[in-house]
Order: structure tokens, then sequence, then C-alpha cells
């Protein structure tokens, strides 16, 4: 018995000293908020060509993450970094009287992948979100999320570009 437990006493003492490298080396590449707002605006400024607006009132920043919101008539994109995970998401939600409205509060909210998939009949993959290469910076990952939800928005999301009443699922669009 005393074998057994000073082998798993050893294995912890392993796997705690992995966990501890991990850590340290992902603290040092880790993506900034300052570097994903500003990387983010890059990114989907070609949303204020199509009637969107960067809203900087809207968003919000804690410890744990960071969005950047584009603001249109009728729907909202959000984008979201989650510094723990290191992930950049996307949400579509509905607008109503210049207000973000989401699905608790009478509108209408989904991740941009899934509403795309369910409304648009997208099929393809979703964006670039999974680890990148061995070696990766952490700028060059951001990079890479970013641009892949762009693309994803400019190849199966032109009826959410338009921000017609119509772009939202006929239950959630606005009444006219």
């Amino acid at each position: 018995m005393r074998g057994f437990i000073s082998d798993l006493e050893s294995i912890r003492a392993e796997c705690l000293g992995s966990i501890s490298k991990r850590r340290r080396f992902m603290s040092a590449s880790q993506i900034s908020v300052e570097q994903f707002k500003t990387l983010a605006q890059e990114r989907f400024g070609f949303l204020e060509g199509r009637g969107f607006h960067h809203v900087p009132a809207l968003e919000r920043t804690s410890a744990t993450g960071s969005t950047v919101v584009y603001l249109g008539k009728h729907l909202a994109f959000i984008f979201s970094l989650d510094i723990r995970d290191q992930r950049v998401d996307a949400q579509v939600t509905k607008v109503m009287d210049g207000e973000i409205k989401r699905n608790w509060e009478g509108g209408y909210s989904s991740g941009l992948f899934t509403h795309l998939a369910k409304y648009a009949g997208y099929r393809g993959k979703p964006a670039d979100l999974g680890a990148g290469p061995t070696g990766e910076t952490s700028h060059d990952a951001l990079e890479r999320m970013l641009d892949g939800w762009a693309e994803l928005l400019m190849q199966a999301g032109e009826s959410l570009l338009c921000d017609r009443p119509d772009s939202l699922p006929a239950r959630f669009a606005p009444e006219l």
C-alpha cells in the first residue's frame, strides 16, 4: 500500500510541475485585451462600410475577458476574448430601438457559427479557433482567430451583413 501511495504522490508532483511549466509559458505569451481590441477593430472595420458602427460604450472588459461591439440598425455583432481560454468568439444579437436585446430580453442572440449553420445553411467548418502550429505567437494566434471569424462572416453571412429587418429568423425579426 505504501508503494502505491508514493507512486500516486510522485505522479501528482509530476503533473503539478507540468501544469506550472505550462502556466509560465502561457502567461508569457497570452493575448492581451489591448491586442484584442486593436486587432479586432482592424479586422472588423469592414463592417463600418456595411452600415455598422463600432460602439465602445457597449463593450465590456473584466479580469477574464473583453468585447468589441459593432451595432447595426437591426442586429449587432459582439466579438469576445476569453483570456483564460485564449479564444475569440462571435455572437449575433438583435437590436431594438438602438439597444442590444438578447434572448432573455425578448430579442435574439446566438453564436455566429451556430446561427449561420442553422439559418443560413452553412455547412463549412467553423472559424479557425483550434490550436495553432507549435511555436505560434499569441499575436499570430489572435490574428488567425479574428481572420477566421471575418472570413466566415464574409463567406456565409451576407444576410446578416445586409442588416435588414428580415436578417434574423422570422420569429425574432422586428415587427413591421
